[in-house]
């Protein structure tokens, strides 16, 4: 059966070194395997790919599943070795995040084709850069997409667990300038003093506010300016985000007007935050799925941000699921064959119990 195609295909692609932004060769290779396989690119430009796989029977609902081609990395090409059912890394980073979804996608492509699995229409979808920001899933033209749900293979830890909700990440950048001609009141005391009144903002529970930058400099012409960076995590929408940081500004505006500086600022949302319904096809298909192998199927919530945040707020439902690797973005970065295995199964599982599941026709964002 080709499900156990996945290690090789890990141990092929896994030697393919594709940092963020040079994933060409990793491209290449898929493009290649997938003509061999038969299967139809539907889109093939900036961000990547997504092939197509047609429906051959009406009773299964469209389907998608995502997996990123980028790696994090340290400079150096992985010298990948295995070890008594461990696949590690001698040099550089193993990159089974995400390398290990790209593997198990394509086994799975290979598995269907040879073993005539009846399904709907199945869309992989391949992204780059995603670990410089998501940024290969943003430039998708993701109306080319039949499915309206699907699952995003990117989280660390035991395959079965999945993730329904992420928090929203976004950052402030405050650039305060002081005129020692017009005023003698230093730029930096009077950044530390809007800074010690924000701390007093009542904000949500939820939200969590850090200042992640503050540095001062004075120039020629007796200015002293003073960048300020804030950044505010939690699991809300960016409605309240933005109501928030509305509070925040003021206190940046009243210090304008009280002092005379000037200040600049500006939002960066880095990541939008998704809240998956547990009523939803998704999660409801995935806890069908994961009894087919007695899977543990925990609910688990990691930091950070995923290709599933930016599908989510696109409106595609997309679920987040755990992968099997560990270490991620180290050196000690590590995959079991077992692992590869279950995950592979994981997936065609999913694929075969979707069988009479809804069908999602319209967008919607989370609901």
């Amino acid at each position: 059966m080709a499900i156990s195609d996945v290690h090789s295909y890990f141990e092929t692609i896994a030697r393919i070194y594709s940092p963020s932004g040079e994933e060409d060769a990793l491209i290449q290779y898929l493009e290649a395997e997938l003509s061999r396989q038969e299967v139809p690119l539907i889109y093939n430009g900036a961000g990547g790919l997504i092939a197509q796989i047609p429906a051959t029977s009406e009773e299964y609902p469209a389907l998608f599943f995502v997996a990123h081609l980028d790696t994090a990395s340290n400079g150096s090409e992985p010298e990948v070795i295995l070890e008594e059912g461990i696949y590690k890394a001698k040099t550089g980073f193993l990159g089974a995040d995400d390398k290990a979804g790209v593997a198990a996608l394509l086994a799975v492509i290979a598995t269907l084709k040879e073993m005539e699995i009846p399904h709907g229409t199945l869309e992989f979808i391949f992204t780059t850069k995603e670990e410089s920001g998501l940024q290969g899933v943003k430039m998708l033209e993701l109306n080319r997409l039949s499915a309206r749900y699907g699952f995003c293979l990117d989280a660390p830890g035991e395959v079965g667990s999945f993730q329904r909700l992420s928090d929203t990440r976004a950052r402030m950048d405050f650039r305060v300038v002081q005129r020692f001609l017009t005023s003698n009141v230093s730029g930096i005391n009077v950044a530390r003093t809007i800074l010690h009144h924000i701390k007093q903002l009542k904000l949500p529970a939820k939200f969590h506010l850090e200042m992640t930058r503050f540095e001062g400099e004075c120039s020629e012409e007796g200015e002293e300016a003073v960048q300020v960076e804030l950044e505010l995590t939690g699991c809300f929408l960016l409605e309240e985000l933005l109501l928030e940081m509305e509070n925040v500004k003021l206190a940046f505006t009243q210090a304008e007007q009280k002092y005379g500086v000037k200040v600049r600022s500006d939002l960066h949302v880095i990541y939008p935050g998704f809240e998956i319904k547990e009523t939803h096809p998704s999660v409801k298909l995935a806890k069908r799925a994961l009894k087919k192998q007695s899977l543990t199927g925990t609910e688990v919530r990691f930091a950070g941000g995923s290709d599933a945040n930016i599908l989510n707020d696109r409106g595609f439902e997309t679920l987040l699921l755990s992968v099997g690797y560990e270490k991620a973005h180290s050196e000690n970065e590590q995959i079991t064959q077992d692992s590869l295995l279950v995950l592979t199964q994981f997936i065609l599982d999913l694929v075969v119990s979707s069988r009479g599941m809804e069908v999602v026709t319209a967008f919607s964002k989370n609901e």
